[in-house]
Order: structure tokens, then sequence, then C-alpha cells
């Protein structure tokens, strides 16, 4: 039970400490793609909203595979970091 409570603290720290972040980028995210629909639609659309949705959809999956690569990246260069520095440790 006590264990539960520490990674409810957690997540709510986590939570709120990421939570100005995640608006920001969801409000930039929405003017991108506004703007992008202006640029390929200057007249407008049949449906409009169905457009806006799907570029919507493409945005946030394009922003999370760059965000999983960008972290797979970072995982690798601290992976490498620490091998490099228990080599260190062990040639010694």
């Amino acid at each position: 039970m006590e264990i539960m409570m520490h990674i409810e603290k957690i997540v709510k720290w986590v939570l709120d400490k990421t939570h100005s972040w995640n608006n920001v980028m969801h409000r930039e995210i929405e003017v991108r793609v506004l703007k992008e629909y202006e640029v390929q639609f200057p007249k407008g659309s049949d449906d409009p909203n169905k457009i806006i949705e799907n570029m919507r959809s493409f945005y946030y999956s394009r922003m999370m595979t760059t965000i999983g690569l960008l972290i797979a990246g970072i995982s690798c260069v601290v992976s490498a970091v620490a091998l490099i520095v228990s080599l260190v440790a062990l040639l010694k």
C-alpha cells in the first residue's frame, strides 16, 4: 500500500512538472496544423474539420516518432558514457 502512495506521488510530480510543457507543445502543434491547412487549402475545403483532424493525427504521430527517436538516441549516448566510465574504472 505504501509503495502505491509513493508511485502516486511520483506520477503527480511528473505530471505537474510536464503539464505546462505539454500545453505549449499542443498549442504549437495546433498553430502549425492550422497554418499548413491554410497553405494547402487557401480557398477552404468541403470538410475542413475532417482534414484538420487528419492533419492533427499525422502531426502528433510524427512528433511521437521523433520524440521516441530522440529518447533512443539519448539512451544510446548515456549507455556509451556508462560503458566508457566502467571500462576506465576497470582498467585502472
